[in-house]
């Protein structure tokens, strides 16, 4: 029951990610290239608006491990016109560094299957191929599914020593 429940909230959240994304869609800004100096530049602009910059700037928080990971070592090809990209790269890392998916979690908790989280891959590919059902009949793979126009819907992460607390950052 509580894991069911996760799962609802999580997917209730994600809605909410959904809403923003089209919010930011309508803003009417034109996108533009960006160099791979100033793609740091780029995205920390994007996530001050969503992530305190103090967590940001701490070496030791999911965010800055997050942030780290996106500018540093993501081989993920993204650009300004990848705004909905970035963004769902760096809360899904969030997650993942803040409820213990890191490997090299200081806790000594890991996630027991990682789902391609962090990987060089689409988020909407960060799954493996074991199917659940919904509750309206609908079958999804464990770890990230997304609808139409790419959009995280749904994060299912059963039994998988998934720990702590949600950040923020889940829900955009």
């Amino acid at each position: 029951l509580i894991s069911r429940c996760k799962i609802i909230l999580l997917a209730i959240v994600i809605a909410a990610a959904t809403t923003l994304g089209a919010v930011m869609a309508r803003r009417g800004q034109k996108p533009t290239q960006v160099s791979v100096s100033s793609k740091t530049q780029w995205i920390k602009m994007l996530l001050r608006e969503l992530t305190n910059g103090e967590q940001l700037d701490d070496p030791g928080s999911p965010q800055h491990k997050a942030l780290k990971w996106l500018t540093e070592e993501d081989s993920f090809e993204l650009s300004t016109e990848d705004t909905w990209d970035a963004l769902q790269r760096y809360a899904l890392a969030t997650f993942f560094f803040a409820t213990g998916g890191h490997l090299g979690d200081s806790v000594g908790r890991n996630w027991n299957n990682t789902l391609r989280f962090l990987s060089a891959q689409h988020v909407c590919q960060w799954n493996v191929n074991v199917q659940y059902e919904t509750l309206s009949g609908m079958t999804k793979n464990h770890g990230v599914s997304c609808s139409v126009g790419n959009t995280v819907d749904a994060v299912v992460i059963p039994e998988n020593n998934v720990s702590r607390s949600l950040p923020s950052e889940i829900g955009l």
